[in-house]
């Protein structure tokens, strides 16, 4: 059984009344309704949605069709969330997935299973610094000792077994992402977005929203990685890729897709500025993009940035003049929107001329 909800804020509504209910987190509980639902996970209910044929609620069937859609729900429930038949039983009862009805919360004692695993590497402190290193011959040693500086002033040493091989790759992806910042970012420029499809929780390899456009729905997906263009040397940017278009293959089935690295960079052309910011697919193929304030929605930022242009050989229509929407947007996923005035900007520089902006306080 798939279940469509006839309004999207159903879902989210449900969604909120489950986490509530067992005190979890916004990602378990989006992808238990998915689950329930029958869907493999949130973005996929999220394109059924969008696209596909609402399903009638328990209001508009027979009472036995309800009672063989409780019997799913609660086994998807139970099953889903490691609960108990009880436990998943009342939860139905109470949230009423497929019914018209509000969801209400109910309180449920037993904590679901989670995944065990012991707690991930915390390398956040030194991400400046790694970013300070610039070309250095061998930055996994710089690094490393880096590190080791960093730990000795903490009054704490690394394990005898700390693995220092590829650090410089660890630490590019070990950056938190918010994809709140990137929706807001985004709706700034006037981006018509599907806040139903809004994923609080950010997934490696999965859509955190979609953007609206005339061709229909496209999915936005967002890496840790902050990548150079046309650098087919970076294995992680390629497995970003790769990782990316097979999702959209498998679950999302959209004609167009759009990934945006971690943050612009920049580089001056033929006098003229231009900020970089993520990959394009359409048609198969992967291409490049730049962006500029010009570029207000999906449909714009594909016109803008057609097949067959390179990054490093733009055209004036793709020009950020001082580099201001990029700057903009770097400020603003710092955190640093109220002390704007105060923000001093550098710029780590590359072989290639790009150059990655650092912001700081003066």
């Amino acid at each position: 059984m798939k279940f469509i909800p006839q309004h999207s804020k159903k879902a989210r509504l449900l969604s909120q009344a489950l986490a509530r209910s067992l005190d979890i987190d916004t990602f378990a509980a989006n992808n238990a309704v998915a689950l329930m639902y029958g869907h493999s996970r949130w973005t996929v209910l999220c394109k059924a949605m969008l696209n596909g044929q609402p399903s009638m609620w328990d209001e508009q069937i027979t009472l036995d069709e309800v009672d063989a859609r409780q019997t799913i729900l609660i086994e998807r429930l139970r099953d889903g969330l490691s609960l108990d038949d009880n436990a998943s039983r009342t939860l139905v009862q109470h949230l009423k997935p497929t019914a018209q009805a509000k969801s209400q919360v109910v309180a449920i004692n037993q904590r679901p299973a989670g995944p065990g695993g012991s707690p991930v590497e915390d390398y956040n402190a030194i991400t400046e610094a790694f970013g300070k290193i610039g070309n250095a011959p061998n930055p996994d040693a710089v690094l490393g000792g880096l590190l080791k500086e960093a730990m000795g002033t903490a009054g704490e040493t690394l394990p005898a077994d700390f693995d220092f091989d590829k650090l410089s790759d660890r630490l590019r992806v070990a950056k938190p992402v918010d994809p709140g910042a990137y929706f807001d970012i985004l709706q700034s420029l006037g981006w018509p977005l599907d806040e139903s499809s809004f994923e609080q929780d950010y997934v490696t390899g999965e859509p955190s929203f979609f953007a609206e456009s005339q061709t229909g729905h496209v999915p936005v997906y967002i890496t840790a990685l902050a990548m150079i263009p046309e650098d087919d040397n970076d294995a992680l940017a390629q497995a970003a890729m790769v990782q990316t278009e097979a999702d959209n293959r498998d679950n999302m089935g959209t004609e167009r897709l759009i990934l945006l690295w971690s943050q612009p960079v920049v580089k001056v052309i033929d006098g003229a500025g231009y900020s970089y910011w993520g990959c394009l697919w359409q048609d198969g193929q992967w291409r490049d993009f730049l962006i500029n304030g010009e570029m207000d929605c999906a449909d714009r930022l594909f016109a803008l940035n057609p097949p067959g242009q390179t990054a490093n050989r733009p055209s004036r229509s793709q020009a950020d003049p001082d580099h201001d929407l990029a700057k903009a947007v770097v400020i603003f996923l710092h955190g640093l929107q109220a002390q704007r005035e105060q923000v001093k900007m550098a710029t780590i520089p590359t072989p290639s001329g790009w150059e990655t902006l650092l912001p700081s306080l003066q």
